[in-house]
């Protein structure tokens, strides 16, 4: 697997499971640190979660949702880690953007299953 993670601009940076390149810049991952404070540490796991999900859904509002059990501390090895990614196209190549990450139970119900391991 390819992570790198460095005091720069990202707090995240990885291929997807397809070959994308996929970032979570490192001012969106400490803004979402105020609402989700139990996130921070997990920066690797966000990349094992992009890199390597149990489940991948297209949802209907053109984000891709992927999930991943059994990381973080014990605390939350049993719940899902939900990563948002939202891809588009930017100076001609086609990259991801993580629009937040966090530990949740539910899956969503909406949009469509595109990858179960």
């Amino acid at each position: 697997m390819s992570f790198r993670q460095d005091p720069g601009a990202y707090a995240v940076e990885c291929y997807d499971r397809q070959g994308r390149i996929v970032r979570y810049t490192r001012s969106n991952y400490e803004r979402h640190l105020q609402k989700h404070p139990e996130m921070y540490g997990f920066a690797e796991d966000i990349a094992t979660a992009i890199q390597d999900p149990d489940i991948e859904i297209d949802a209907d509002n053109g984000h891709i949702y992927l999930y991943r059990t059994g990381l973080g501390a014990p605390k939350y090895e049993r719940l899902w880690l939900f990563v948002i990614v939202l891809y588009g196209s930017t100076n001609g190549q086609y990259e991801g953007v993580v629009k937040t990450a966090y530990f949740t139970s539910k899956l969503p119900k909406d949009g469509e299953l595109t990858w179960k391991r």
